[in-house]
């Protein structure tokens, strides 16, 4: 199961990277300290891997912003949406 979740992360960083070059103005909008979840629509299992991987980051790092990428479509086909969420530490 982890290599499949790292060989299916792998996929998605590297389209990513692809992305951010033809879209820098997407890569301006990515906070300097974020934790990074890519979350394929096609893929709920991974995004929900991902998401909580990327909060678990956050939940240690006050300073980090949590950046969410929903992928939308079909891998190699993707349309991103991108959010910065801003979390707050619970009392």
């Amino acid at each position: 199961m982890k290599e499949t979740i790292r060989r299916k992360n792998s996929a998605l960083e590297k389209w990513f990277s692809s992305y951010l070059i033809d879209n820098p103005e997407i890569a301006e909008q990515i906070p300097k300290r974020s934790a990074l979840a890519l979350m394929p629509a096609d893929d709920p299992a991974l995004a929900m891997h991902n998401l909580a991987a990327a909060m678990r980051m956050v939940d240690m790092d006050s300073r980090l912003k949590l950046f969410c990428v929903i992928l939308d479509g079909q891998h190699k086909t993707y349309k991103a949406t991108v959010m910065v969420v801003e979390a707050k530490a619970q009392d």
